[in-house]
């Protein structure tokens, strides 16, 4: 407390603090006539204090809580005293209505309890006599934040609050991953688009702006430092698996040495291939790679990427289903078109192939429909569709009627309705 406040309070109550105003002011104290006011000093000590802690405490300490409002989801029991046909329970709509018997749409989102027991008393003014009000919160919507990326622990948390800010949603997922954070690029998305991206390090550095609030369902993502850009090595390789690169490119020898080498006297790095996020299959030799190969970009793998290792010992097949006339595994010693991969089974059943939802699965998981039906009747050449070794071809089935099924249903129906009746 600074002292031209306490000389302030000394000021303004001069009779009851006269004894201890003048130890603190350096002035006489009044002599008192008789023993009645040393008697009274120790409550004017205590008085003295009191008041003190009164007007120097902080207002905010002072400040009631704010009351809480109503929001979209939260539940509400209305009852009328007397009226128990009046008695609803109510949800607030997503609109932030409610509805109420006589009365009809009421604003329930924004309002305080007080406010809505005032808008239900006067819509009912008009049918009741002097009617008594009550509403109680019973449930309120669980009100939450998204937060991921390079946090700590990324989740989604709850808060009870009326107002969450962007620097305590992040203390509720332990903090960023300095190690891997972009804090100069902290996003904030709201109804699923980017509603405002926030340079954290000036936040906490400088101070020089408002924490950011959030709303309920809001998403905070930190950005990592380190784009996540990853390729797949398949095939005679000690460890299939997709990993992840730091740089925009590496050379195929870097890419198998991610998957832990090739498997000796297995891998054949003589037709070693990369398959290219767009499809394309570009065949190099591991086995003789020169340092200006693998710098080439013939040689280089990007993000979706695929490095293909095959094996010496086994054939590379292709696999051919469904309704063709020999449905079967078929050896390729190079990449097939689709004409050639149903040749090879015989081409398809003409009762029963359905050609307008051919079916190419990858060996990687992919697949894609091909309308073959079109492609022979607009005269467009299928031959620019590739089968590759792994890849399985299936033509389905056309939805066939049964008729002699049909004919034992109908038989069996009437047999059993001559016997009934």
């Amino acid at each position: 407390m600074r002292p031209t406040h306490l000389l302030k309070i000394l000021h303004d109550y001069p009779l009851i603090f006269a004894p201890t105003s003048s130890l603190l002011t350096g002035m006489t104290p009044i002599k008192a006539g008789n023993g009645f006011s040393r008697t009274l000093r120790p409550f004017r000590l205590l008085l003295c204090l009191f008041i003190i802690v009164l007007r120097t405490a902080p207002a905010n300490s002072l400040t009631p809580p704010k009351p809480y409002a109503l929001q979209i989801g939260d539940h509400i029991d209305v009852t009328v005293e007397g009226y128990p046909e009046y008695s609803k329970q109510i949800v607030v709509r997503l609109d932030g209505f409610i509805s109420y018997p006589l009365i009809g749409e009421i604003k329930a989102e924004g309002l305080i309890v007080p406010q809505i027991e005032g808008e239900i008393r006067k819509g009912l003014a008009d049918r009741l006599d002097n009617p008594r009000v009550f509403v109680t919160l019973t449930q309120s919507r669980q009100r939450s934040i998204y937060v991921w990326g390079a946090v700590k622990q990324a989740n989604r948390y709850f808060f009870e609050s009326e107002q969450i800010y962007l620097l305590q949603g992040l203390a509720m997922a332990g903090g960023p991953d300095y190690e891997r954070a972009k804090l100069t690029e902290v996003q904030i998305w709201r109804d699923g688009k980017t509603y405002q991206i926030i340079d954290l390090t000036r936040l906490i550095r400088d101070g020089d702006q408002s924490d950011m609030p959030l709303q309920s369902d809001d998403v905070v993502y930190v950005p990592t430092l380190l784009q996540q850009r990853p390729i797949m090595v398949t095939g005679a390789v000690l460890q299939q698996g997709v990993y992840e690169i730091e740089s925009p490119k590496i050379d195929a020898l870097q890419a198998l040495m991610m998957a832990g080498g090739s498997i000796q006297d297995i891998a054949d790095l003589t037709r070693a291939q990369i398959i290219r996020s767009t499809g394309e299959r570009v065949s190099i030799n591991l086995n003789d790679a020169s340092a200006e190969l693998l710098t080439a970009d013939i040689a280089t793998l990007g993000p979706g990427d695929i490095l293909h290792i095959p094996n010496a010992y086994e054939e590379e097949k292709v696999s051919i289903i469904g309704a063709v006339i020999r449905p079967g595994q078929y050896p390729i010693k190079k990449p097939i078109d689709l004409i050639e991969a149903l040749a090879l089974a015989g081409g398809w059943d003409q009762e029963i192939a359905n050609l307008k939802e051919v079916l190419i699965i990858r060996f990687d998981g992919t697949k894609t429909t091909v309308n073959l039906l079109e492609l022979l009747e607009t005269e467009l050449s299928p031959l620019g569709i590739l089968l590759y070794p792994g890849d399985r071809l299936q033509v389905p089935e056309r939805f066939k009627i049964n008729w002699q099924a049909v004919l034992a249903v109908i038989s069996a129906g009437t047999l059993i309705y001559r016997i009934i009746w």
